[in-house]
């Protein structure tokens, strides 16, 4: 996979865009392994995913269809999107 940008937290949901569902790939304890997960695509560009503590993520994109980031911890979560 390529590069993984860090995730910031943000509590309100990004206005604009559209969504995809990714599956959770790989998983820092913020979300369920193998479950569905709405990526949203914001208009101004920024990616984000809500997690299992109700918080949104911002992700970055990692190649072959994955996106992803690593937290504060340097613990990394991605999720295929296809």
């Amino acid at each position: 996979m390529g590069g993984i940008s860090s995730c910031r937290r943000n509590e309100e949901r990004l206005p604009g865009g559209f969504y995809m569902i990714g599956i959770c790939v790989k998983t820092n304890g913020r979300f369920s392994l193998l479950e569905d997960y709405e990526i949203n695509f914001d208009s101004g560009g920024s990616i984000t995913v809500k997690g299992d503590d109700e918080l949104h993520w911002f992700l970055g994109y990692q190649g072959d269809g994955y996106y992803g980031c690593t937290d504060c911890h340097g613990k990394e979560v991605s999720f295929l999107v296809e």
